[in-house]
């Protein structure tokens, strides 16, 4: 760490050193201008005393032994000790005493040069500390430091660099050798961000891949330079760190991204089986993969082939299906995640009759993988299994990987089992509408969950600096197959609202006009891609500045979904959303129309009928061809018959369709109110934290913990973590906490739970109230009435973004700041 000291080490200037002349009696008889400063004794009052006037009593005997000294003819060099002031204050000091010879060379007395060091010592420690501190921060997280000198080329390592590198710390290794380590497009690279940095003379911060015995590893690099007096590079300091982990977290973030909008919208069990096994074979680069039901067949020996992916099933015609082996048996059992280099060498293997092995004709295994899939009342499914015949093919990251997809498969299968009860009407009519409620509620918790881990982190991933442009691509693909996703569960949470009947409508006073506009503008890039054209066409003039009353968001949402399908459903041509209004028989209330006419692909008369039903396209190649779940056309007729309006559609296969919407709306006489200032949303809170301010933060998943961790780091606060709601219970009673973020559903006490015993021992201790935010995946409504009255402040759903929070907690604290 010497090389890092240097950045923090300064040179003392010190001021001239007083100097002071004594004889061999002790006695002062020069005494100058610089004594007179840092003694704090005029001249005057100096001379001809003993010079233990600034000696402490117990320093005395150091006298002795320097004038001991002196007499001998000794020079006494760079002596630290402590002398005192007239003040009485205790000063350190350097001194060195020579002695001083009269004209016949006897010694007569002695010269004293004395340096106060008070303030160099106290630099000195202060170094130490801050490098012994640098240390450990360094240690915490995980990095190592180095350093380059440009006349050797050599390259310095602490242990922690020399290990990240995989090279003995004491072996010399050359700048030039060191790049030989890397991938070398990524050499190359680093080399011109090195460079640059050398010459603007500034830091550089790149990231590099290096290729050791079979595995890739990625290593984040920061450096500074280091010039001589002409300004010349004389070498270069920095820290590196092993960044493998989060790159692969970045991978499987992206797989499990795109993969979990297709597993979420998939309701046919044996379909949902077969896309989870197709793509967790392809992401793991497994040859064959199979999902076993764990459904004991009559003889209570074996267990179901549901799906087969890179393999014919006439594979395991004349095999069987799976028993309960000492290989297989503890994947149906859920016990764990099994990874196996090679499956033939475990000592498991080939302990079961008759085979004792691998049966003739089986599928060539060698690596091996398999992993549990758990429902949510943690019941074993059944399992996911992988096979290769080259051995080592699978990593730690597959297996995450492929648990990853077992855990989105075990929720989507859930879904599908309570899906197919509803199919099979096995309950009443009245019966089945709840539970179909309850299922898309269920599933929104459980997607959402998820959920805000990959948006929360999506956001954070796309705030680190530096990138490449190829991992902004990657975080820009996850975060919109990430808001893609959330599109859809917002669709079918406002399916859930509906048939709850609890979609609730406002009316404020807004322009059409303006909403029209910003429609387009929202809509433009995509009209744009296609090569397609968006107008309006508005019939009155006097429609852009009038006003009406309604639910502009409501609205504002069907007019961009029927907008959306037209420009899904359109190869060429034009979108047109004509807009007009007629009076009606009373004064105050008028009727707004507004149609989206398309030259798209249309809709065969046949199938008009069903668009607007829920689940229901006009033909099952659409959803293949275009994607979409079924459910915008639904929630969009159900808006705005429930804002008592009602919406048409004409089409004709292959020339286009228009839509209209029939709205009656009231005309307003106020001005809309404007929206509140959102500069405290962009700048933040009045006064930046100062890390005083501590959160307890109540969540039992681990990714979440992550997320919210992450932001609320981002926004300058520190935390505890609670991992249920018992634990926050007892947190609170012990410790002091400015605020606590709640999580509403967790396994045992539940936040709201929490929260009520958190009142009830403030109440009965008289202790002042902690700020509570719950924060839950189901935002369903009387959610926020359920948290309120469980004696929480406020209610955040999942998933949220950094900025949200912080407004939220910044709200509350705002009166501590």
């Amino acid at each position: 760490m010497d090389h890092i000291s240097s950045y923090l080490a300064a040179i003392v200037q010190s001021s001239d050193d007083a100097i002071i002349s004594k004889n061999l009696n002790a006695r002062i008889t020069s005494w100058n201008p610089a004594a007179e400063r840092i003694f704090g004794y005029s001249a005057a009052e100096a001379l001809g005393q003993d010079i233990r006037l600034i000696i402490p009593p117990d320093r005395h005997s150091e006298e002795d032994s320097i004038i001991s000294r002196i007499k001998k003819g000794e020079k006494v060099e760079h002596f630290q000790t402590v002398r005192r002031r007239k003040d009485g204050k205790l000063i350190d000091i350097s001194i060195t005493v020579s002695p001083i010879f009269d004209e016949k060379g006897e010694i007569i007395g002695a010269s004293k040069i004395a340096r106060d060091v008070t303030e160099q010592i106290s630099k000195d420690e202060t170094l130490a500390d801050t490098k012994t501190r640098l240390e450990l921060a360094l240690t915490a997280a995980g990095m190592g430091d180095w350093s380059w000198d440009a006349e050797t080329d050599l390259v310095t390592f602490n242990p922690a660099a020399a290990k990240i590198f995989q090279i003995h710390p004491r072996i010399e290794i050359t700048w030039t050798e060191l790049q030989t380590l890397l991938v070398p497009e990524d050499a190359a690279r680093a080399a011109v961000e090195v460079e640059k940095a050398l010459k603007k003379r500034t830091h550089y911060s790149v990231q590099y891949r290096m290729a050791k015995e079979g595995r890739t590893r990625w290593i984040s690099a920061k450096g500074l330079g280091q010039y001589d007096e002409a300004g010349a590079p004389i070498g270069m300091v920095g820290v590196v760190q092993d960044v493998t982990a989060r790159k692969e977290q970045e991978l499987i973030l992206q797989a499990l991204s795109k993969l979990a909008p297709a597993i979420a919208a998939t309701l046919d069990f044996q379909t949902l089986l077969q896309l989870v096994t197709d793509e967790a074979t392809r992401l793991t680069g497994a040859a064959f993969g199979a999902f076993f039901y764990n459904a004991i067949t009559e003889d209570g020996k074996a267990y179901v082939l549901y799906a087969l992916s890179g393999a014919s099933r006439t594979a395991f015609e004349n095999l069987g299906m799976p028993r309960a082996t000492a290989i297989f048996a503890p994947t149906f059992r859920g016990e764990r995640t099994i990874l196996l280099d090679d499956v033939t060498k475990d000592p498991q293997y080939g302990q079961s009759g008759p085979h004792f092995g691998m049966p003739k004709g089986h599928l060539p295994v060698r690596s091996y993988l398999a992993v549990p899939v758990i429902s949510r009342s943690g019941e074993v499914i059944g399992g996911l299994f992988f096979g290769h015949p080259k051995p080592g093919m699978f990593t730690k990251t597959d297996a995450t990987l492929a648990e990853g997809i077992a855990a989105q498969a075990a929720i989507s299968i859930d879904n599908a089992r309570l899906y197919e009860e509803v199919v099979k009407g096995k309950e009443a009519a009245e019966a089945a509408s709840r539970a179909k409620s309850e299922f898309l509620a269920t599933m929104s918790h459980e997607i959402r969950t998820p959920m805000n881990a990959v948006v929360g982190l999506g956001s954070i991933l796309a705030m680190t600096e530096p990138l490449t442009s190829k991992q902004r691509e990657y975080i820009s693909t996850l975060q919109t197959s990430a808001d893609t996703l959330l599109s859809l569960i917002n669709d079918l949470l406002d399916i859930a609202k509906i048939e709850a009947r609890t979609v609730e409508l406002e009316e404020l006073p807004f322009s059409v006009s303006e909403m029209i506009q910003e429609i387009i503008s929202m809509m433009n890039v995509r009209v744009q891609e296609k090569g397609l054209r968006l107008i309006s066409s508005l019939e009155t003039s006097s429609l852009q500045k009038k006003l009406l009353l309604g639910d502009p968001t409501r609205l504002k949402q069907v007019i961009t979904n029927l907008c959306s399908n037209a420009v899904k459903f359109t190869e060429r041509g034009c979108i047109t959303i004509h807009v007009s209004s007629r009076p009606t028989d009373n004064p105050l209330t008028e009727t707004l129309e507004i149609c989206v006419q398309d030259t798209g692909i249309g809709i065969a008369r046949d199938k008009i009928d069903n668009i607007f039903e829920k689940f229901m396209q006009a033909d099952s190649s659409i959803n293949r061809k275009y994607g979409g779940s079924g459910l915008g056309l639904s929630i969009s007729k159900t808006l705005i018959e429930a804002m008592g309006g009602h919406i048409t559609v004409k089409s004709e296969l292959g020339v286009g369709s228009t839509f209209c919407i029939q709205l009656p709306l009231k005309i307003a006489l106020v001005s809309p109110q404007k929206e509140p200032d959102k500069a405290f949303l962009e700048d933040g809170p009045k006064r930046p934290s100062d890390g005083g301010t501590r959160i307890l933060l109540v969540e039992d998943h681990e990714p979440n913990i992550l997320v919210a961790g992450t932001f609320l780091e981002n926004i300058g606060f520190s935390y505890d973590v609670a991992r249920s709601g018992a634990q926050a219970v007892e947190m609170v009673k012990k410790g002091i906490y400015d605020l606590v973020l709640m999580d509403v559903q967790m396994p045992g006490m539940n936040g709201l739970e929490a929260a009520s015993l958190i009142r009830a021992n403030e109440k009965r201790e008289s202790k002042l109230p902690v700020p509570i935010i719950g924060v839950t995946a189901h935002a369903m409504a009387g959610d926020r009435e359920r948290c309120i009255g469980a004696g929480m402040d406020d209610y955040i759903a999942k998933p949220f973004k950094g900025i949200e929070l912080q407004d939220k907690i910044v709200r509350l604290l705002n009166g501590s700041f």
